[in-house]
């Protein structure tokens, strides 16, 4: 072999190992993205009542008085918060029955999120934006003072949601606009949250894939009637450690499509709601219909549920209340939504374990502004808190305990010959750590 063919053949050799290497640097990326998908980059943005929470889905009206205390205590006594309770549009709307609801969840301390839906009755056909706004601002004005999270419709991406008609993203952004307004009208404090959109892997005519939902929304004159969150059902098979994000995958990260269709459209600050998730879990004699969501084994149900969460609550500062499906439906005792029902089952007995085990003065993952009523964060001292500025000093000392370690003792330092005459005072840090647990003395 002469020089020439050894120069060709390390020339060869040079190359066909460049080609391996780019070849192996782009599978190790196209692996690092798909294992972080959803995951920010660098430090999250501020999320407007983002960090997930679980909620419950029920349907209250179909106790009596006695049995509505018990089931909502028994809510209250695995530690959820949130509940979502429908209420349906009606021309005669019993509005005795819509407050004997509401009070017997402020009784026990509950956050109710009212989901003003349309009328069961004719299909959920659209109603009347005027009429529907003019109901939506009856229901704030008369429970604004309990109720702070409105939801409005629920599902519009489906036909069968929406009078058996094709979805129409024009018509319920019209719809949510009106109602949104006209609730800030009755309840300036009112917080706007879209419909739940129901998982499909459908283009139409009949039904709409839930992202692409949302991307015609934001395409009409309603992308900015909603301040704080959109929102999905998400019923589930596959694991929650399944990180496959596509139309074709009916799945927790589905989540992130939604996320992904929020960020294109300049809504990172705003939460992504879970309406309906949850895995269904069935006898194994069970005499009625089967589960179209697949089943899993009640242990696995609980096994999901938990690790859910904890997988959003690591990976997603963006995701908010996640509304587990459900307490108990108000279904025939053979229809398959039972599978889903966590009263009295293995998910909620781990999930009460769970909440009752979390350290409230941890703050979760994600970036959070500074508030005064927030568990991880303790002020003590004359701070003023404003949404632009977050917290502001005293002219005195002031502490603040972060988390159940970090505390910091600031006060403000006025400048002496060298600060330029007009110049605003400068806060001075000191940190320090204390032993875990331990609290500021009283000032």
């Amino acid at each position: 072999m002469n020089a020439a063919q050894r120069a060709r053949l390390s020339t060869l050799f040079w190359l066909f190992l460049a080609l391996i290497s780019l070849l192996g640097i782009g599978a190790l990326q196209f692996r690092h993205n798909f294992l972080t998908r959803g995951i920010p980059d660098g430090l999250p943005e501020p999320v407007n009542f983002g960090g997930v929470q679980p909620g419950l889905n029920v349907t209250l009206n179909q106790y009596d008085d006695a049995a509505l205390a018990d089931n909502l205590q028994q809510i209250a006594d695995l530690g959820v918060q949130f509940v979502k309770q429908p209420f349906y549009f009606s021309e005669d709307f019993d509005w005795a029955e819509a407050e004997r609801l509401v009070t017997a969840v402020s009784q026990k301390n509950l956050t109710l999120v009212p989901l003003l839906d349309g009328n069961p009755d004719d299909a959920f056909a659209p109603v009347e934006t005027a009429v529907f706004a003019q109901w939506a601002a009856e229901f704030a004005a008369r429970y604004g003072d309990v109720v702070q999270f409105y939801i409005i419709w629920d599902e519009p991406n489906l036909a069968s949601h929406w009078g058996n008609q094709p979805p129409n993203a024009d018509a319920y952004g019209a719809l949510l606009s009106a109602a949104a307004s006209a609730i800030r009208t009755a309840d300036s404090d009112a917080a706007i949250v879209a419909a739940p959109l129901a998982p499909t892997v459908e283009t139409g005519p009949d039904n709409l894939a839930d992202h692409l939902f949302l991307q015609q929304l934001y395409e009409t004159e309603c992308r900015q009637c909603v301040r704080h969150r959109r929102r999905q059902a998400v019923r589930l098979q596959p694991p929650p450690g399944d990180r496959t994000v596509a139309n074709e995958t009916l799945n927790f990260s589905r989540l992130i499509l939604l996320r992904e269709t929020m960020l294109r459209n300049g809504d990172g600050h705003k939460a992504v709601w879970a309406g309906n998730w949850g895995w269904n879990s069935l006898p194994t004699d069970w005499p009625g219909a089967p589960s179209i969501w697949g089943e899993v084994t009640a242990a696995q149900q609980a096994e999901y549920t938990l690790a859910a969460l904890e997988r959003a609550r690591l990976e997603w500062p963006w995701l908010g209340v996640a509304f587990l499906e459900n307490w108990q439906p108000d279904a025939p005792a053979d229809d398959p939504h039972w599978g889903f029902s966590i009263a009295g089952s293995e998910v909620a007995t781990a999930l009460q374990t769970t909440l009752a085990e979390q350290n409230t003065a941890v703050a979760q993952p994600g970036f959070h502004l500074a508030q005064p009523n927030d568990p991880p964060q303790i002020y003590e001292g004359n701070w003023e808190f404003s949404p632009e500025f977050g917290a502001d000093i005293g002219q005195q000392p002031d502490e603040v305990l972060l988390g159940d370690k970090g505390h910091l003792h600031l006060h403000r330092h006025r400048f002496g010959a060298a600060g330029a005459p007009g110049q605003l005072p400068r806060p001075l840090l000191h940190h320090h750590r204390r032993p875990t647990g331990q609290r500021p003395a009283p000032r």
